[in-house]
């Protein structure tokens, strides 16, 4: 990478002073990511920008328009410079740092030193006065700079063959160790031109590879005396910056530029552009495999269930004894034994027998004999509408799950922003569609209540017990939904759902909402049932009461026969 080369920095300093950065003014100085500092520049003319990159890979400097300061997130640096004219441009002669000098020997110094990279401003003494990076470290130091005899020079015939005699050291190691001037990159090529191997020993060279790769590193030094800045691509995204053509990448795309900074900016916006592209595919891709992977254990935790034997036959077989035998039944009972006069023969058909097993079945002693045979029979329906929902939600997050895949399959031919955007566009449903999280919770809220659709489209719930109730009150019913229940007597909550604030459904919608609540209450089998109907914020529950128990402060009621709506009676009944 040569974006930060002494060559490259050199040419760079050559094109500021031509393009007339001397005499421009420094207006602003700003950040809006940790890494970057954006100096405003101003002349009569015109207002221009030049960017520090002090990412650890890919520190750089160029000049661009202007980038307008946001009003948000941004940190403001150097400001005692403001409106103060460039004296100078020039680089350190040893060193990767850049000074923009100002009067009174004050400067703003760019050290492109890779991760150690930074911006400061220093005082005519060389003290830093402030920092842009680690303003505690540097702060009120000298800014430490390379002495000028420790810069690497083309080494002479005779002393560049010294260095491979008796060598324990890789041909690599060597060229790194004299001539790191150059980089790794143009180290590499010259390795190339000349056919070694980077792990060659240096002491297996013949005399005519030395001669060979000493001639490939005059012809890398004369190229460089004749630069043409070029960038070389792989899948559209910038891998390298070079000052002269790289053998060793031919197979790659490339692009030449009339100019160093033109060069840098392409890189450095091209590469910001595939980082944030890159970014945002990894997300996506994150996203659908999460989803995935959840998709998968709520099918199989499914799967599992649905192969477990259903208990409504059980529950359905208690409530057929217990209706049989009301008489026998003590009120009061915990449990009782009755004889199972429903066996299977051999061919799985039931019929009748005086000699069946005896059956333990559980009771609820604050329930009567007939009580408890209802409550198995509800018990037995809700164990089938179970299972029937259960199939039906297997069989939506299997499409899910199918278009999920699909998804994941489309994601690994994105390769650019381009088609980024068009798999965006393509899969804008399913990336927007609220996580299988909020799925899950309507799932839930499915199962904890029953629900229905009446007139207008409008959703009603209803609780199933006491634990229920309460949930569906306290915790899923907003303060504006209504809030219905037969009055005077036990039965369900019921909510049906106002879709907006301030809004209220029609009439029918709640006539219908308080026949459904006044289905679910103990006077069902009466003509007629008086249903409060109250917004949830007015209905409240005292500390320590029971599950479902509620106070209510302002209610109306209605009167109307329970029933449910058309759609549901065949199922329900």
């Amino acid at each position: 990478m040569m974006l930060a080369h002494r060559k490259t920095l050199e040419l760079l300093v050559s094109e500021f002073a031509g393009s007339g950065l001397v005499g421009k003014r420094i207006i602003d100085a700003f950040s809006q990511h940790p890494d970057n500092l954006v100096m405003t520049l101003q002349s009569p003319e015109v207002r221009e920008s030049l960017i520090v990159s002090c990412t650890a890979s890919r520190n750089a400097l160029y000049l661009r328009e202007e980038v307008p300061r946001r009003h948000k997130n941004t940190i403001r640096f150097f400001q005692s410079l403001y409106g103060t004219p460039i004296k100078e441009v020039r680089l350190h002669p040893a060193d990767r740092v850049i000074f923009l000098e100002f009067q009174f020997g004050e400067a703003i110094a760019i050290s492109l030193w890779g991760a150690k990279a930074n911006v400061v401003y220093l005082d005519q003494h060389g003290i830093v006065k402030e920092s842009f990076k680690k303003p505690r470290e540097c702060v009120g130091k000298a800014l430490e700079l390379r002495s000028a005899s420790a810069t690497e020079q083309e080494l002479a015939e005779k002393e560049f063959e010294t260095i491979f005699a008796h060598s324990t050291s890789s041909v690599a190691e060597i060229l790194r160790q004299h001539y790191s001037h150059l980089g790794n990159l143009l180290l590499r090529e010259a390795l190339f031109r000349s056919g070694i191997d980077e792990d060659t020993p240096a002491a297996v060279l013949t005399q005519e590879a030395i001669n060979s790769l000493l001639q490939v590193l005059k012809q890398i030094y004369d190229e460089l005396r004749h630069p043409i800045p070029r960038i070389y691509f792989a899948n559209g995204v910038p891998q390298r910056l070079s000052l002269i053509p790289l053998r060793h990448l031919a197979g790659y795309g490339s692009k030449q530029f009339n100019s160093v900074n033109a060069a840098i900016r392409f890189f450095i916006e091209m590469s910001d552009t595939a980082d944030l592209f890159s970014s945002e595919r990894k997300q996506i891709e994150m996203i659908l495999q999460r989803e995935e992977h959840k998709l998968r254990t709520a099918i199989e935790k499914i799967e599992a269930e649905i192969q477990d034997e259903s208990k409504a036959d059980t529950y359905e077989l208690y409530a057929t004894l217990l209706k049989i035998h009301l008489n026998e039944i003590p009120r009061g009972a915990t449990s009782i034994s009755l004889t199972n006069i429903f066996s299977s023969s051999e061919n799985g058909n039931e019929h009748l027998s005086s000699h069946g097993e005896s059956v333990l079945i559980p009771l609820r002693p604050d329930l009567s004999p007939a009580e408890n045979a209802d409550s198995y029979f509800e018990r037995a329906r809700r164990s089938r509408r179970r299972r029937q929902e259960q199939l039906s939600r297997l069989q939506r997050l299997r499409q899910k799950l199918a278009e999920v895949q699909g998804a994941i399959e489309q994601l690994q031919q994105v390769v650019d922003a381009q088609t980024l955007k068009q798999f965006r566009q393509r899969f804008h449903k399913l990336l927007s569609l609220p996580s299988l999280q909020a799925m899950e919770k309507k799932t839930e809220e499915r199962a904890l209540f029953r629900t229905f659709t009446v007139s207008g489209g409008y959703e009603v719930w209803v609780g199933k017990d006491g634990p229920s109730n309460d949930e569906l009150t306290t915790k899923y019913a907003k303060p504006y939904d209504l809030w219905l229940h037969a009055r005077g007597v036990s039965g369900s909550h019921v909510v049906l759902r106002v879709r907006n604030k301030g809004t209220k459904p029609p009439r029918e919608t709640v006539h219908q909402a308080a026949q459904i609540a006044a289905y679910y209450s103990k006077a069902r089998t009466s003509s007629l049932i008086p249903v409060i109907v109250t917004e949830r914020k007015y209905v409240h529950k005292r500390k320590g009461s029971a599950p479902g128990e509620v106070m209510v402060d302002r209610e109306e009621v209605l009167i109307v026969k329970p029933a449910l709506p058309s759609s549901h009676r065949k199922h329900e009944e």
